[in-house]
């Protein structure tokens, strides 16, 4: 798709550049108009096989390939995004287990992750890839929350208790625990990041991320995966 849009942009430049030096001149008049669009007709009728068919699918990739991307590209630039937050992490969570690219990728490579916990079970599979795969996934999420591709709210455990964008930097200190039964009731935490799980302090309560950015991080694939997330025994992510 993105050599198709970049094909695009060549053929504006260039027809651009061929009306801007006078290469050709365009028709002035009506009839001159009418003149050379019964020239087009009776070439593309010569030299087309089918040309009903092929003049329609030649229109057809157009108004359905190249203007979309062309539109997508300069929405953009013209229209930049404003995040706002519309997707709890929880249930951003669960969307990137069901239907990212980025975790079929992750389930069909699983052997190269690395292991979920120190605790690995040597004879079942099945339940080592599903670890893995949720403990990458979660490793992924705690990378672009750090580096400020994902902007993240929450609300503040001390002062005020209305929800505010958390910065990107605090990130280096916290961490979200995907606990089940915060993932089920739609309400995951940050919290201060500490080697000893039983000193953890909260941080932020109910974060919620804006989907638009998530889905531009994580692409998602038009199928679903059936899911029954169970955390890895270990949710600290230093074990991880």
């Amino acid at each position: 798709m993105r050599k198709l849009r970049w094909l695009w942009y060549a053929c504006v430049a260039l027809a651009f550049l061929a009306t801007y030096v006078g290469l050709f001149e365009l028709p002035q008049t009506w009839a001159a108009t009418i003149a050379l669009v019964a020239a087009m007709e009776s070439w593309w009728s010569t030299h087309a096989s089918h040309p009903v068919a092929s003049a329609f699918l030649v229109g057809l990739a157009v108004s359905t390939v190249f203007l979309p991307e062309l539109c997508l590209y300069l929405r953009h630039i013209l229209f930049p995004l404003k995040p706002r937050p519309d997707i709890s992490a929880a249930d951003a969570f669960l969307l990137i287990l069901a239907r990212s690219k980025l975790q079929r990728k992750y389930s069909r490579h699983w052997k190269q992750l690395l292991p979920a916990d120190r605790y690995e079970s040597s004879g079942l599979d099945s339940q080592n890839r599903k670890s893995r795969v949720e403990a990458a996934l979660i490793r992924r999420l705690h990378t672009v929350l750090r580096g400020g591709d994902l902007k993240s709210w929450g609300c503040p455990t001390t002062g005020t208790e209305y929800e505010e964008e958390i910065p990107s930097e605090k990130w280096a200190a916290m961490e979200l625990r995907f606990e089940k039964r915060d993932v089920e009731s739609g309400t995951v935490h940050a919290w201060h990041s500490n080697a000893d799980p039983h000193e953890r302090r909260l941080a932020y309560t109910r974060i919620r991320f804006c989907k638009k950015e998530l889905t531009r991080i994580f692409p998602l694939s038009i199928w679903r995966k059936r899911i029954d997330y169970t955390p890895y025994p270990k949710a600290n992510l230093a074990d991880i």
